[in-house]
C-alpha cells in the first residue's frame, strides 16, 4: 500500500507536500528476503559472496563473506569493466567481464566456494576478435535478461559504442572468441555507452552522447537512455539540457517496472541528486520526461560510480570512484526497499576494491 493510499484524501495533499521535499515519489515495494549478493573484490581477484543481503544491511560493519571464490581465470579480469558483474537467477550463473572485454562465467555459483579449476565450474571467454572491437574501445556495465539469458555488455570510445549481445552466454566454452552481435538505435549513432540493465525482453542502455535526437523539430544532444526489445532500440528519454550526465549507470527493478539511473557529469562529479528514477512508461510519452523518484544526495555520494538491481527483490546496490585516481574504493553501497525510498548503508571492504556488484534473489 503506498503512502498516499494509506492517509486519505486529506494526508495524501500532506504527503505531495512532502514528497516534493523529499524529491521522491513514493511507489510499491516488493520482497527482500532470500537475497544473495556477490561482490568483486579488484584488489585479491576474488567474488566474495553474503547469503543473506539483509544480515549485511542490518550489521553495523561489513561481516565475513559467507564464501570467498577465486581462481586462476578470475586474475585474468581483475581490471572489471565499471559494474562489469551480473547474475542470471534463473540459470545460477555469474558473469564478470573485464574493460578488455575478458568474460568469466562462474556455474552453478549458489553451491561454489573456495578455489575454482575445472571448466565445469569456471569457464573464461572472449567478446570479439580485434575486427569486432571498437579501436580503443573500453568496455564496462553488463546485464543479463534472465527470461531469456542473454547477457549484454557496453563498449564505448568517443566516437562509437558496442551494446554487445551474446546468447546463450552459459554454453560457451572455455577459450572461445565471441563474434559481435548488437543492438543498436534504429536511427543515428550513439557514443559514450556506460550503463545497460536487462529483464523480461527489456534493455535499456546509456551513452554519454550521439547523434542529435529530432523530435516534432526539436533537436536533442547529448546524454540519453535507449530502451529497446533486444534487437534493436526503438525508445529513447532525451533532454535539451544536462539531466543527464556524460557516463550513467543503469539499474531495472523487474516487479516494479522502474529504471534506476545513476549520473555523472562532464567534469565526473555525480549531479544532484545522483539517482533519478523512471518508470518504464516513460518511454512511451515522449522524450523529455520528469523522472517520477530521486534518491541519494551529491553531497552524500559524491563518488558513486556505479548502479545495479536485484531485479525481482528490492535491492539496489553500487560502488564508488576515487576522484584523484579513477580507480575503485573499498566502498560498498545498499538500498533496502529504495522503490519506497529505503535510506542507504555504506560498508567498507578492507584493503578491498570493489568493481562489481550483483544480487540474486531467487531464494
Amino acid at each position: 500500500m503506498t503512502l498516499q493510499k494509506f492517509l486519505g484524501s486529506f494526508g495524501a495533499v500532506l504527503a505531495v507536500l512532502f514528497l516534493q521535499t523529499a524529491c521522491i515519489d513514493v511507489i510499491d515495494g516488493s520482497s527482500v528476503s532470500g537475497t544473495t549478493l556477490y561482490v568483486f573484490d579488484g584488489a585479491s581477484g576474488q567474488v566474495l559472496a553474503w547469503d543473506d543481503a539483509g544480515t549485511v544491511y542490518d550489521a553495523t560493519a561489513l561481516p565475513s563473506a559467507s564464501r570467498t571464490l577465486s581462481s586462476s581465470s578470475l586474475s585474468q579480469v581483475k581490471a572489471l569493466g565499471w559494474g562489469g558483474m551480473t547474475m542470471d537467477p534463473t540459470r545460477n550463473a555469474l558473469f564478470l567481464i573485464s574493460a578488455a572485454g575478458k568474460v568469466v562465467r562462474i556455474d552453478r555459483v549458489r553451491s561454489q566456494s573456495g578455489t575454482l579449476t575445472s571448466t565445469n565450474d569456471i569457464a573464461l571467454f572472449t567478446l570479439g576478435s580485434s575486427g569486432d572491437r571498437l579501436n580503443n574501445g573500453v568496455f564496462g556495465q553488463a546485464a543479463v535478461d534472465s527470461t531469456t539469458g542473454t547477457l549484454y555488455v557496453t563498449e564505448s570510445n568517443d566516437t562509437d559504442s558496442h551494446v554487445w549481445v551474446v546468447s546463450n552466454p552459459g554454453s560457451i566454452s572455455d577459450g572461445t572468441t565471441v563474434s559481435l552481435n548488437q543492438i543498436r538505435s534504429t536511427s543515428g549513432t550513439d557514443t559514450k555507452a556506460s550503463g545497460v540493465a536487462a529483464a523480461q525482453g527489456n534493455v535499456c542502455a546509456y551513452f554519454g552522447g550521439g547523434d542529435n535526437v529530432i523530435n516534432n523539430g526539436i533537436s536533442y544532444s547529448g546524454a540519453r537512455i535507449r530502451r529497446g526489445s533486444g534487437s534493436s532500440f526503438e525508445q529513447v528519454l532525451v533532454y535539451g539540457d544536462a539531466t543527464l550526465g556524460t557516463v550513467g549507470s543503469l539499474g531495472l527493478d523487474s516487479s516494479n517496472s522502474l529504471l534506476y539511473v545513476l549520473r555523472r557529469n562532464a567534469s565526473g562529479a555525480v549531479e544532484d541528486p545522483p539517482i533519478v528514477v523512471y518508470k518504464l512508461g516513460r518511454f512511451t510519452s515522449g522524450y523529455d520526461q520528469a523522472h517520477d523518484a530521486a534518491l541519494g544526495s551529491a553531497k552524500d555520494q559524491a563518488d558513486l560510480r556505479f548502479l545495479t538491481h536485484a531485479g525481482n527483490k528490492d535491492w539496489l546496490g553500487g560502488a564508488d570512484m576515487d576522484s584523484g585516481t579513477s580507480a575503485g574504493t573499498s566502498n560498498i553501497w545498499l538500498w533496502r526497499n529504495p522503490s519506497t525510498g529505503g535510506a542507504p548503508k555504506v560498508f567498507s571492504l578492507t584493503n578491498g576494491q570493489v568493481l562489481g556488484i550483483a544480487f540474486d534473489g531467487s531464494n
